[in-house]
């Protein structure tokens, strides 16, 4: 039922044309109901019973505010269902909520982009040539050329090599480790890292001073 929930002494009261009968309940939504033509009933949160005085065909008649608020806003969605209309892609045979799907998508968002079109660029277009505009600015959208930039090769990674240290004479050269050196200086100090170094004949040669290392802080310095 229509009117199932609503107070029966709204629904139920007997009007003379023009006059005006409403409620409001605890939550401040009022219900109202006015004879004009027909009995209309209308539920707001905005409005209370206040009537206007309206003047149409040279004749004066008192009207709801509710209602002359509602008949400005109908008028603007019946606006947007007209223009909607124009050209609609929709067939009767998609199932219904296809139907709201696409008239979400289609429809409507297309006549709020149109409106938006003209208050900005001030275009005198029709709603079917902009449409048509859109279409074909979609459609050729996809033959624009698109350049894939190549990522870059990575970088080899260079594999050092631990090699002993030959002096003159086929004899050994001996230095401290580069790496112990540190750790020894950092804990201890200069003099006893001088002293108590390890002192090896094995050394990088790959990396750029070719420092002596033990294989143990070669292993580290490189991830090995």
């Amino acid at each position: 039922m229509v009117n199932e929930g609503l107070p029966k002494e709204v629904v139920n009261k007997k009007l003379k044309k023009g006059e005006v009968f409403a409620m409001e309940n605890n939550k401040g939504i009022t219900i109202l109901k006015w004879k004009d033509q027909r009995d209309i009933i209308m539920l707001s949160t905005k409005h209370d019973a206040e009537v206007v005085e309206r003047t149409r065909n040279g004749k004066a008649k008192q009207v709801p505010n509710v209602v002359i608020d509602y008949n400005k806003g109908k008028s603007s969605v019946d606006l947007s269902d007209q223009m909607g209309s124009y050209s609609n892609p929709l067939r009767r045979s998609v199932k219904w909520y296809r139907r709201i799907a696409f008239e979400l998508l289609l429809t409507t968002s297309m006549v709020n982009a149109f409106i938006l079109y003209k208050q900005v660029t001030h275009n005198n277009i029709n709603i079917t040539d902009f449409k048509k505009d859109v279409i074909r600015h979609l459609a050729s959208a996809g033959e624009e050329e698109i350049t894939v930039q190549e990522e870059p090769e990575p970088k080899k990674r260079r594999i050092h090599s631990l090699k002993k240290k030959e002096g003159e004479s086929k004899h050994k050269t001996r230095r401290c480790c580069k790496g112990c050196y540190k750790k020894n200086n950092d804990q201890h100090g200069r003099k006893y890292a001088t002293n108590r170094t390890l002192k090896v004949d094995t050394y990088c040669d790959d990396c750029e001073q070719k420092p002596f290392l033990c294989l143990t802080c070669f292993n580290q310095i490189h991830n090995v």
